[in-house]
């Protein structure tokens, strides 16, 4: 009998800077806006990460993450409503970023989360404990499948 196991694909793809400026300043318990709309109706990727960078010294509070929901387009035209503070958006949510409790610049990687075949757009929630810096602060997407050896 064959061995047809599944492998990841040689190597990530960056999709893109996904949130920069609705980051800036992003009070604690708060969502930031919609930014970039990724079109995966062609890549067809099953996979992604988020990478949550904030180049300004900050410190957060204890048990600080981040969490980057995905806001989709079913028709490829119109989109569902963004999380917000009256509409949590649970259903959206993809990735829950731990970041460390230090005064060091944060860059920190979510795990891998399934995408869907059409159009999306990222929104992150700051639970940092504290507002993010005013400038330096991006989230980048970065895609991937499985083949079948």
């Amino acid at each position: 009998m064959a061995n047809n196991a599944i492998l990841w694909q040689t190597s990530p793809t960056s999709r893109g800077t996904a949130l920069t400026t609705s980051l800036n300043s992003l009070a604690n318990a708060a969502y930031s806006t919609v930014e970039t709309a990724f079109d995966n109706t062609s890549n067809l990727d099953q996979f992604a990460c988020a990478e949550f960078i904030c180049t300004s010294t900050v410190t957060v509070g204890a048990s600080a993450y981040v969490q980057v929901f995905l806001v989709q387009s079913a028709d490829g035209t119109n989109y569902e409503d963004a999380p917000s503070s009256t509409n949590p958006g649970f259903h959206m949510l993809a990735a829950t970023i731990g970041l460390n409790n230090t005064t060091a610049l944060k860059r920190a990687i979510s795990p891998w989360f399934r995408i869907p075949p059409g159009k999306f757009k990222p929104v992150l929630y700051n639970v940092a404990g504290v507002a993010l810096p005013a400038t330096g602060n991006s989230v980048t997407i970065y895609t991937a499948n499985d083949e079948v050896q």
